[in-house]
């Protein structure tokens, strides 16, 4: 979506992440102790660790590590990955049979500083990226063209010019600051994760806690994270 963006001439606000996502797809063992449905993260001190099961017994293993760490295991070849990954990983797992392919890509947070000109408007990547550990990112593209879609439909109801500024402008209004929230609480989330200080893993734990508890607010919030309406209260 960067041409897009280019082409609009959109200046945006650019972060640099201190980890990189290290991201293999594999094999594993069919003696896994995880259910092949059931995908899975866990944080560490370097950021997350993910399990992403495809199909057949094959799946994408995802682990944050700092850039020096990621050079390093990029460099290894595959027995010696594997042996790293299995170190790493929750004895869970299984083990992993081979490596298929392999990968890595920096944490940037990106945000355009406006996102409509006359004729064109950035919604999804050309607009924001957000840090992947909760898959928000395509929650938030969805949300987007929702929202473009109903501002669009509304000013053809009344006869507008759909490309006009002002009409384009109506959807930013609705979008902006809903994903310059959502990417803080992503930085929040994983720079909250991302460490082992005394005070802050406690008080971290203690959170983790109240919300399983919390059940109608829990799932007030994941109707949020998934874009869908507020339940109505009776």
């Amino acid at each position: 979506m960067a041409p897009c963006r280019k082409y609009a001439k959109r200046p945006k606000h650019r972060h640099q992440q201190p980890r990189l996502p290290d991201a293999r797809h594999g094999r594993h063992l069919p003696d896994a102790v995880w259910p092949a449905r059931h995908h899975r993260q866990r944080f560490t001190p370097t950021g997350p660790q993910a399990f992403l099961p495809l199909n057949d017994h094959y799946a994408s293993l995802v682990w944050y590590h700092t850039p020096t760490d990621v050079k390093r295991l990029m460099a290894l070849p595959d027995d010696e990955l594997i042996s790293a990954f299995c170190a790493a990983f929750p004895t869970k797992l299984g083990g992993i049979r081979e490596i298929v392919s392999r990968g890595f890509f920096p944490l940037t947070r990106r945000h355009a500083n406006c996102y409509a000109k006359d004729g064109v408007v950035l919604v999804n990547d050309a607009a924001h990226t957000i840090h992947p550990l909760a898959g928000q990112g395509v929650n938030l593209g969805f949300q987007d063209a929702a929202a473009l879609a109903e501002v669009l439909l509304a000013a053809h109801a009344k006869g507008e010019d759909l490309a006009s500024l002002n009409v384009l402008k109506r959807y930013e209004k609705q979008r902006r600051y809903a994903n310059i929230a959502m990417q803080r609480a992503m930085d929040a989330f994983c720079y909250g994760f991302a460490n082992d200080i005394g005070p802050l893993k406690a008080v971290r734990n203690l959170g983790l806690k109240l919300a399983g508890k919390a059940g109608p607010i829990k799932r007030e919030v994941i109707r949020y994270a998934l874009g869908l309406p507020m339940l109505e209260r009776r």
